[in-house]
Parts: C-alpha cells; structure tokens; sequence
C-alpha cells in the first residue's frame, strides 16, 4: 500500500489542528515503508524526516496547488489513497481520506470570518461526500459530521487524539523561572483561548467578576493564545457583540494577564504550576487542551461542551456554564487538599492513555480499507479502535497503572454530575508535582513513527 501524505499543514500556522496533523503524520512517517510527501512549492518538510519517506514538491502553492496538482501528483506517484489531516482536501482526484475535525463553521459561522466560513460551507461538504472515507476525533463530531452533511456513518471513522509533548510535568526548576519570569503568583487560573470566541473568555471574565463581587477578592487569570484573524475575524474574541470582552469586562475580572502566544515548552510549564486550568468552550470537535493540562498534574474544569463526558470521562470537572457554579466548583478544589489531589491524580492517569500512536493507527486502517477497495481486493476487517488500546501495551508509553480506555460508545453512555462547593486558600500542588520524579526514558520512548 502506498500512502500519500497531503502535507500543505506544514506550511501553516500551528493551532490544533496543525498539531494534529504534525504529531500523527510523524508517527506515520517511521511506521509506512512506502510513502509520498506530498508538498506544495512554498513549503519545506519537517526536520529529521525519515530517509525512506519520498518529497515531492509541485510546482503550484496554496489552495491551487491542493485542488489541481495535488490529484495529478498523487496519480503520478501511483498512491493508492491520499491521508488529508487538517480540515481540508482537494476537490478533485481521490481515493482520498479527510479528517474533518469539527462542522463548527458550518453551524456556528458567527464564531469565523465570512470568508473563511462561506470557504468551509462550500468545501467540507463536497470533501465529505467525495472523500472515500472520512475520519473525525470523537463519537460526537461524528455524529455531527453525520448529521449536517447528510453521508452515512459507516463511512466515517473514528481517531482520537494524542497529547504529546505535554505528557509529563515541568520540573521545578521551570516552574520557579516561570513565576518569576512572569511574576505569576502562587495561586492562579490558566485558560488556552487567543481570539477564538467560542473558547469563551468572556465567561471566565464574569466568573471573576462574581468571585470578586461574592467574596471580595478572586484568584488571578492567565490567558495564552493569539488571534487569528484570517480564521476568527479581526475583532473576534473582543466584540462583545460577537461573544468577545472589552477593556470595561477585564477590569471588573480584577488580575487578567494575556500573554500571547507561547512555546511548547512554556505552556507545560504554565500548565504545571496553575492551580486550575479553566476551559469554558462553547463547542469543541474533541477538546485537547484540559488533557494537556490534567496530564501535567493539575486539575481541569470545564464546560459540558459536545465530546466532554466522552472524552474526559470523570476525570475533570463538568459545570454548567453558570458563574457562581464555576465560582463555587473551584474554591471547592482549591479548600480542599483531599479532593484536589484524588481529582489530579485521576485526571493525570486518564490522560496518559490518549497517544499520537493511537491515532495513527486508527487512520491507517481506514488507509489500508480505502487502498484494498481500489483494487477491488475484499478487505480484511481491521477494528478502527477509537483509543489508546489500539497501540499494543508494550510499544504504549503511559502510567504504569493506568487501565484502557473504555471505548467511545460506553463513555458516550456515561454522565457525571459536576460537583460545585463552597473561598480561597491554595495547597499549592504545582511544585510539589513538578518536583515529582519523571518517568525514566523508556517509559515515554515512541514506537517506530508513523
């Protein structure tokens, strides 16, 4: 079977979904003997690209490049299917698979620019119903993706999503630094927002302004991320009209920093020291950012958004996005050491079990069913496992005692009530947890690279 790779995200801004596409191509790249990076002319291949992965670069770039020399290219090169990982596809060609994340620009277009969203109206329609199978990350997208576009559910896949590099804390050391590199004090909040608006900010924002308005004093907001204009609009994130926040909404919040983008290696340490990380999103295809945080040791909570229970599983705090629930659902962790730490503990084992590797093979499965189609050979079904069983336990790197992930379907039948509580006295966790010994090296050795 050969692969090709449609490998126009490496040109693009990184955002979640280009990390999607980064972190499970890599894997792909070491694990698939024969396979074609296909690249438009503008865009380099990552470093340290394995030898046996054949480049081919066009001659077009962009959304030219993507629809019509893409198709020729791959036939040229004789794949037998094309992986397509980030959102988007050529229009013509095939056999391709699409992952489609999320239809949120489709039925929520208020939180994207016109064009962007008019563009993703138009196009992941006719992807979805040309691709030879599509993918998507939880059980709820694809119900979604299902439910709007009108194909049939067994053409859709299922590929959960990994969280590495964020799978371990920041040592200490990091931690101090980052305190005083940014004056952070011993007890905040962390949020991962930028300009999207349906990360909702604005929420966390009147939270605070209750806290204060309740007990006088409320901890201090962290919010890193930066906007997006050509995707969310220039305004987006602060037109309150649009679901954003002004100047008048962050003074009521009291202690707001925001401070942009940040690398990899300074949002483990955030996530590390925070006291909570506080994720209020309207909607989420899957919804990575409270794993990142529960696998460096601190406890998440978080809005009951479509793939939550799925994804999360108990192992974070579900609230109705109503203030005073959120108010009195964090002072009840941050009063109570016990609680606090039986919640981390659980939401660190949890998220250890979501793998790039995972991903990466539930996507080839759908490779291999769409290759053995084309040349009319019945394929031998292979279980497309939406879970970090899908790796075997030996090559799986995680906590020694976390157990496997229930599949989506018996999540999906799970609820948990979200557990409110009564005002502000912090045990601190953070270095107490980064100071926590690292697992020795082979525990986190990656399987051969897909």
């Amino acid at each position: 079977m050969k692969i090709g790779v449609n490998g126009r995200f490496y040109g693009a801004e990184l955002s979640g979904v280009q990390r999607f596409a980064r972190e499970t191509a890599a894997r792909l790249f070491g694990r698939v003997d024969d396979l074609v990076l296909l690249l438009p002319a503008d865009v380099t291949p990552p470093e340290g690209l394995d030898e046996r992965v054949r480049v081919v670069h066009g001659k077009l770039r962009g959304r030219a490049w993507e629809h019509f020399e893409l198709p020729w290219r791959a036939r040229a090169e004789r794949c037998d299917v094309v992986l397509n990982l980030a959102n988007v596809g050529p229009l013509f060609g095939g056999p391709h698979v699409v992952v489609i994340h999320d239809v949120l620009a489709i039925t929520n277009p208020e939180w994207f620019s016109r064009p962007f969203a008019a563009w993703y109206r138009f196009a992941q329609a006719r992807w979805s119903r040309r691709a030879a199978r599509v993918a998507t990350v939880s059980g709820w997208a694809r119900d979604e993706v299902v439910r709007v576009f009108g194909i049939e559910p067994d053409r859709v896949g299922i590929a959960l999503q990994g969280i590495e590099p964020f799978d371990r804390p920041a040592s200490a050391e990091a931690v101090r630094v980052a305190r005083r590199r940014w004056a952070l004090p011993d007890t905040y909040l962390l949020a991962v927002a930028g300009g999207d608006p349906r990360k909702n900010v604005r929420f966390l924002l009147e939270m605070l302004a209750r806290w204060r308005g309740m007990r006088g004093v409320a901890p201090t907001l962290v919010v890193v991320g930066g906007d997006r204009p050509a995707v969310h609009g220039y305004a987006s994130g602060h037109d309150p009209s649009a679901g954003g926040y002004g100047e008048a909404e962050i003074r009521a919040a009291g202690d707001v920093r925001f401070l942009g983008r940040v690398s990899d290696d300074d949002l483990r340490t955030l996530y590390t020291a925070a006291t909570v990380f506080c994720f209020p999103s309207q909607a989420e295809g899957f919804g990575r950012p409270p794993l990142e945080a529960m696998a460096c040791g601190t406890p998440a909570v978080v809005a009951p958004y479509g793939p939550a229970h799925e994804v999360l599983d108990g192992a974070a705090r579900i609230v109705e996005l109503e203030p005073t629930r959120w108010v009195e659902a964090i002072e009840r962790l941050i009063q109570s050491p016990e609680e606090y730490h039986a919640l981390a503990e659980a939401g660190r084992r949890h998220a250890l079990r979501f793998r790039w590797d995972a991903t990466a093979d539930a996507l080839l499965a759908l490779c291999r069913e769409v290759a053995l189609a084309g040349k009319g050979v019945a394929p031998v079904p292979i279980p497309v496992v939406p879970d970090a069983t899908a790796v075997p336990a030996a090559a799986r790197p995680q906590a020694a005692d976390a157990a496997p992930l229930e599949s989506a379907r018996e999540t999906d039948r799970r609820r948990h009530d979200a557990l409110a509580g009564p005002a502000l006295r912090q045990p601190d966790p953070a270095d107490e947890r980064a100071a926590a010994p690292e697992p020795g090296a082979d525990a986190h050795e990656e399987p051969k690279e897909e």
